[in-house]
């Protein structure tokens, strides 16, 4: 798998995330939350989503492209999964909500 990037104690640090090692060897086991951010490759998302569930990490926030990968990454136990599509879509159906603030 090809390295992703990861911000790791708010520096942009290249790590292979898809490898449980590497993320012991960050210390992701301390961390509060995490956000998985590769919405293209289901494998490499699911990997990571379970890599940081193995690890601890109380609350994952994953980013997916349809709906149905949401579905798999929330099925794996990402607390939260989010796609453009559903993020959109929802934002349409409220237009008084929120304003517009970066997807995951």
């Amino acid at each position: 798998m090809e390295a992703e990037a990861a911000l790791i104690g708010g520096r942009g640090q290249w790590a292979d995330c898809t490898d449980p090692e590497v993320l012991r060897q960050l210390g992701v086991h301390e961390f509060t939350s995490a956000v998985v951010g590769i919405g293209t490759d289901i494998e490499a998302s699911a990997l990571v989503t379970s890599n940081l569930l193995d690890e601890g990490v109380p609350s994952i926030w994953a980013k997916a492209i349809s709906r149905q990968r949401g579905q798999i990454l929330e099925r794996l136990g990402a607390h939260h999964a989010s796609s453009t599509t559903t993020t959109l879509s929802s934002r349409r159906s409220h237009p008084t909500s929120s304003p517009a603030r970066p997807l995951l």
